[in-house]
């Protein structure tokens, strides 16, 4: 009975997913043009304003891979949340607090990379790369930049792949911190114990060592 609750709500929780994945993806698809102009907005700071593109169904697929991209960050968000959430029931207190800090941290160090690449990374990165348009010592070769639509998504798709990748990394180090953390305060509540231990443990070994030394004496 137990077995066929866990798959009724496995599959429910499935499709619970796939709806949500499904409406978001219709959502995007009708606001697909304001969501176009956010991720296209960085560029114009940097004096293009327009977009070029060179196959027919260019534009489409510039709609279609940036709808899939926003959908795909929601589903993982989700993913996890479902994840913990059936997970915790059969956790110790102990685990589950465990469990539910790695989604927290995950979760802001999720979107502290959002904001930090939006803001900082993103905009730094296209003042660097547009700035060898032009030559500064000799001024006898410019090189003129026509933005490609598609191009330009694949580019800040990767680009923010690598910053949620990295910013992730610092995962390992805080939880490594919060492992020690509280292995040493479970140190701490024995240290009654542990110097209980070492006092007869020193006093033992001198006890013993003196009378080895009678011993060689007689």
């Amino acid at each position: 009975m137990d077995l066929y609750n866990y798959s009724l709500e496995i599959k429910s929780r499935f499709l619970l997913l796939v709806f949500t994945w499904v409406v978001f993806i219709s959502v995007s698809y009708i606001f697909k043009e304001v969501l176009l102009y956010l991720f296209v907005s960085r560029i114009y700071v940097s004096g293009f304003c327009y977009f070029i593109f060179t196959d027919v169904v260019e534009v489409f697929t510039s709609y279609v891979f940036l709808i899939f991209f926003l959908s795909n960050q929601v589903l993982f968000l989700f993913i996890f949340y479902h994840l913990l959430v059936f997970t915790l029931p059969s956790l110790t207190k102990s685990e589950s607090n465990f469990f539910i800090c790695i989604f927290i941290t995950s979760s802001f160090l999720f979107f502290l990379s959002i904001i930090v690449f939006n803001s900082i990374l993103f905009p730094m990165s296209l003042s660097f790369f547009l700035s060898f348009n032009h030559f500064e010592k000799t001024m006898s070769l410019n090189f003129y930049f026509e933005a490609k639509l598609l191009e330009y998504l694949i580019f800040y798709f990767k680009f923010y792949y690598m910053c949620f990748f990295y910013f992730q990394v610092f995962l390992f180090p805080i939880l490594f911190f919060k492992f020690v953390n509280s292995e040493l305060r479970v140190y701490a509540s024995f240290r009654k114990f542990l110097y209980c231990f070492f006092c007869f443990f020193f006093n033992y070994t001198d006890a013993s060592g003196c009378i080895q030394s009678s011993r060689f004496k007689f």
